[in-house]
C-alpha cells in the first residue's frame, strides 16, 4: 500500500521523499517494484494539498527480440491534488474524507502507462535466429544463409 498521512504535512510548502514497494504489476517477473518519489507539497488550507514532483522505478524485463533479461529505469513527472471533503471531479484530483490517503491505484496507473508495450533491451537489438535461436547480439549465426 502506498499511503500519505495528510495530518503529518505542515502548512505551506514542504519537500518530501518517499520510498515505497509495490508488488509486480504484470506478474511476469514476480518481483516487487521499488518506487522512489520526490514531491514538493503545497498545503493550502488543510483541505487542499498540491503535489508536484516525480517518481522513479526500475524493472527487470525480458526483451521481445532476443529473450534476454535487462534492467530498465523510468522517471515520470507527477502532479496531482488531494482535496478533502470535495465533490469536484477531475482526473488529477484525489478525493478523501480521511487524513490517510491511498495513492496505490494512482501510482500503479502511472507505472503501467510509463512502461512501453514493446520490451527491447536496446533499439538496435538483433534478436534471435529464427532457425536455431542463437542470440544474434552475441554471435553470428550460420543458419541465416541456409534459409534461402
Amino acid at each position: 500500500m502506498i499511503n500519505i498521512n495528510l495530518a503529518s504535512l505542515k502548512k505551506g510548502d514542504s519537500h518530501h521523499e518517499y520510498e515505497w514497494v509495490m508488488p509486480d504489476i504484470d506478474n511476469n517477473t514476480k518481483e516487487n517494484i521499488n518506487i522512489i518519489s520526490v514531491f514538493d507539497i503545497h498545503n493550502k488550507n488543510d483541505t487542499d494539498y498540491e503535489f508536484n514532483g516525480y517518481i522513479t522505478f526500475n524493472l527487470i524485463r525480458i526483451c521481445d527480440r532476443c529473450n534476454e533479461s535487462y534492467s530498465s529505469s523510468f522517471k515520470e513527472d507527477v502532479r496531482f491534488l488531494i482535496k478533502k471533503n470535495s465533490d469536484i471531479e477531475d482526473i488529477d484530483i484525489i478525493h478523501t474524507n480521511s487524513n490517510i490517503v491511498s495513492l496505490t491505484s494512482y501510482i500503479r496507473d502511472i507505472i503501467i502507462t510509463a512502461i512501453p508495450m514493446k520490451s527491447l533491451c536496446s533499439d538496435d537489438c538483433k534478436g534471435q535466429c529464427p532457425l536455431c535461436g542463437i542470440n544474434l547480439n552475441r554471435e553470428k549465426c550460420a543458419c541465416i544463409n541456409k534459409e534461402d
